[in-house]
């Protein structure tokens, strides 16, 4: 729900010439007096009216009556009542033949439902248009309009007969009147005419800028979203490094990090750690982006080799062991491909030589970099690491890839041996025979 109303209409129904108007503030007896000294001129807007003369000109006649003019104001989200458009308003009555499509067809649906019949309205009117035609003759014949009208009360009663007593119900009757009548007035209604004026508006309660204090405004703008930038950074660059103070004084008390480092190299860390966390709670609660993002930088350069250690350490035997089942799988891919039948074999021998050949340098390289990395200590860097054991990795699964694609869009090979063979026979037979 806004807690202000977002549109309002002013109506001038006495003005029949072009005329202007103010638009003022209500009352502000709420205020306080230094309140309503800082609150201005309690005047909005002045606006005037023309083409009013005009318009009364052309729609205004004996039949059609004037409403007023109508100004539309609205108020945007920024609270500023602001002025939407202007019209005159005429009424004007509607023409006899007017009756749209789908008010007979209306009509013809209630009959419908009611259970009224054409026949019934056709002999209703012409025992009306007979009664007429009596009560006209009656001065020439007393004795002939007695007998006419006998016959016409006669006629309507044979009329009414024709109807079944079970279709006509006086609810029926009522409410086809009722219905009729609702519709004469819906068709009654008037014809709403709008014309709109021509409205200039002045401003009151705003005072005009000069170019000199828009430049100004446009440049104190862009200091202060500069000042927001700045701020919003320092505060990301601020958050960075107190996390990472934070999460890193966590991990050197975990296992892995103990195991990769001497308890002399951690002690020098938690005192750098330790200091930085001091300035950045007394000195360095308010500074600049660029040198907490400095700070940040010199901690990842003294703790960037323990964390590479402890990386290594944990990742290097998840990374052993898919390059072991990678090269497992390889193995039985290659033994199945060399034991094909000859009328089978999509694989040439230099693919197939190749595949091996990946295999046996991969075993060898690991046997011989595992059996170096043990003779290690954890506490240095380690010569087995995990971005060479994913070349590896990498290298024998673009082999396998390889081949495997390549039986899968192969194509069989013709069976040449089978034909000698039943050629063969063919000459057994004969030589038999």
């Amino acid at each position: 729900m806004n807690p202000f109303p977002q549109k309002k209409v002013l109506t001038f129904n006495k003005h029949f010439k072009d005329f202007g108007f103010n638009v003022n503030y209500g009352d502000l007896s709420f205020l306080t007096p230094a309140q309503f000294g800082f609150f201005g001129t309690t005047n909005i807007s002045e606006i005037g009216l023309s083409g009013v003369d005009a318009s009364l000109e052309k729609h205004l006649s004996d039949t059609s009556s004037f409403k007023g003019v109508k100004a539309h104001f609205k108020m945007g989200d920024s609270g500023l009542l602001v002025l939407d458009s202007v019209e005159a308003v005429y009424e004007k009555p509607p023409s006899p033949d007017l009756e749209s499509t789908l008010s007979k067809i209306g009509k013809k649906f209630t009959n419908l439902f009611s259970g009224s019949l054409p026949d019934t309205e056709t002999s209703e009117e012409s025992s009306q248009t007979d009664a007429k035609e009596s009560e006209a003759d009656e001065p020439e014949s007393e004795q002939k309009s007695e007998e006419e009208a006998t016959k016409n009360e006669e006629k309507v009663q044979k009329d009414e007969k024709v109807v079944p007593p079970t279709t006509v119900k006086p609810e029926n009757v009522t409410n086809d009147a009722n219905k009729t009548a609702e519709e004469k007035e819906e068709a009654a209604e008037p014809q709403v005419v709008k014309e709109v004026l021509e409205a200039n508006e002045n401003i009151l309660d705003l005072v005009a800028v000069t170019a000199e204090e828009f430049k100004d405004s446009v440049e104190l703008l862009a200091l202060y979203m500069k000042k927001d930038k700045d701020r919003a950074a320092n505060e990301h660059a601020k958050n960075a490094l107190e996390s990472f103070l934070i999460q890193y004084q966590s991990d050197l008390g975990e296992e892995s990090f103990q195991a990769v480092s001497e308890e002399e190299e951690r002690e020098k860390i938690r005192e750098v750690l330790s200091e930085v966390g001091d300035w950045l709670y007394e000195d360095g609660s308010d500074t600049t982006a660029d040198v907490y993002n400095a700070k940040l930088k010199e901690l990842k350069s003294l703790t960037g080799a323990l964390s590479a250690r402890e990386t290594e350490f944990t990742q290097r035997p998840l990374a052993l062991k898919a390059l072991k089942d990678v090269m497992n799988f390889s193995e039985v891919f290659l033994n199945g491909s060399r034991n094909l039948p000859e009328e089978m074999q999509i694989y040439t021998d230099v693919e197939i030589n190749m595949l091996d050949k990946v295999i046996n340098e991969t075993k060898d390289w690991i046997k011989v970099m595992d059996a170096k990395q043990r003779k290690l200590s954890p506490t240095v860097r380690p010569v087995l690491l995990i971005q060479d054991i994913a070349d590896k990795f990498t290298a024998l699964d673009r082999e396998v890839k390889y081949l495997l694609n390549k039986a899968k869009y192969a194509k069989p090979k013709k069976p040449k041996a089978a034909k000698k063979r039943i050629g063969h026979r063919r000459k057994d037979r004969n030589f038999r025979e």
